[in-house]
């Protein structure tokens, strides 16, 4: 018979090479095995065996080492790649964690405040002049792009420029920018000083004078109260006024400070003197405090004496009319006249009266 030969190889040979030399199996194999045998000699034998082996391997590997999970290596999680998770390319988040006093990722400062005039703007960017923002204690102005040193308000340093537009700012004058007097400009956002005039001013002592514009170039140089009493001009009453740096004259009388007429001399006559009696043409305008224009009785100067004619002692502005208080001139120390500074150029003055002088530009 041979089953038991077969039984008894087997077992041989798991005792040598373990179960699977039996046609055992794991736990996903199975054998069946159907003999059928007699003793004529014939045997039927069916093996049937279904192996299955199923296996499955799935990896999934997401990340680029950024931590933020989209792949592009910039860490704010948009899928960008610019570092800018709130799209407005100023590389701060401005998300929800600025403001919290801690720097986060994609933040240069934070300072837990909104207040945009520190160092650290209410965005989590540190401020920088151009942001648009005026620091405090830093800066003068800021207009963020609009920053520019040819018309300003702000140059690109953010400091203020000294002019904006074609005229200076109110109330400054050539004083401003370092000169003397006259007309103060605009070269873009420097000042334009070409008609501006630097020299010395004279030294005054006298009664309060009437102020006039700086532009004007016009400052006090002699000046004296009149009454009734007789010395109170003196004979060289423009020894203050004498100089060469001088070559223009404004002569005011009135009752003071406030109420007045004057007339433009454009010849200082205490310095260069008249080289004619009268010398015409000299004056230039002629006005009271408030601007209004007068006209003088004669466009001329004169004075006394032998040329070169020297405007001290009796001398006449604006015509040569003797001691009448509604002529349109002056007579200064007429001895035939009540005061010495007459007619003051025809205000009716009936008391006292003052006399100023001034020289310039």
């Amino acid at each position: 018979m041979l089953r038991p030969q077969i039984q008894l190889l087997c077992l041989s040979s798991a005792l040598l090479l373990g179960p699977a030399a039996c046609g055992g199996g794991g736990a996903d194999e199975t054998g069946t095995e159907t003999g059928t045998e007699t003793e004529t000699g014939s045997s039927t034998s069916t093996d049937s065996s279904t192996s299955t082996d199923s296996s499955s391997d799935t990896t999934t590997d997401t990340g680029d080492g950024d931590g933020d999970g989209d792949g592009d290596g910039d860490g704010d999680g948009d899928g960008d790649g610019d570092g800018d998770g709130d799209g407005d390319g100023d590389g701060s988040t401005g998300g929800p964690d600025c403001g919290n006093g801690v720097v986060d990722g994609g933040e240069e400062c934070d300072d837990g405040n909104s207040d945009d005039t520190d160092d650290c703007l209410s965005d989590c960017r540190e401020a920088s002049c151009g942001d648009g923002f005026v620091r405090a204690g830093m800066e003068q102005c800021d207009a963020g792009s609009e920053n520019n040193d040819l018309s300003g308000p702000c140059r690109t340093d953010c400091t203020s420029c000294e002019c904006q537009g074609t005229n200076p700012p109110p109330g400054t004058s050539c004083s401003d920018a370092g000169m003397t007097c006259g007309t103060l400009g605009c070269d873009g956002c420097n000042f334009d000083t070409t008609q501006c005039k630097t020299f010395t001013t004279p030294t005054y002592a006298g009664p309060t004078a009437p102020e006039f514009d700086n532009e004007e170039c016009l400052f006090p140089c002699a000046g004296f109260t009149d009454t009734p009493a007789d010395g109170e001009i003196p004979t060289n009453w423009g020894f203050g006024c004498e100089s060469t740096d001088y070559t223009k004259l404004r002569i005011a009388c009135g009752i003071n400070s406030s109420v007045y007429r004057y007339i433009d001399v454009d010849k200082n006559v205490f310095t260069f003197l008249l080289t004619a009696n009268p010398e015409a043409g000299l004056i230039s305008a002629s006005a009271d405090q408030t601007g209004t224009p007068f006209t003088p009785t004669a466009n001329a100067v004169y004075a006394e004496g032998a040329p070169p004619f020297v405007p001290t002692d009796t001398s006449w502005f604006g015509g040569n009319v003797d001691c009448m208080e509604s002529d349109a001139s002056l007579t200064v120390n007429n001895e035939l006249c009540g005061w010495e500074a007459a007619n003051c150029f025809g205000q009716n003055i009936a008391g006292n009266r003052s006399l100023w002088v001034y020289a310039g530009q």
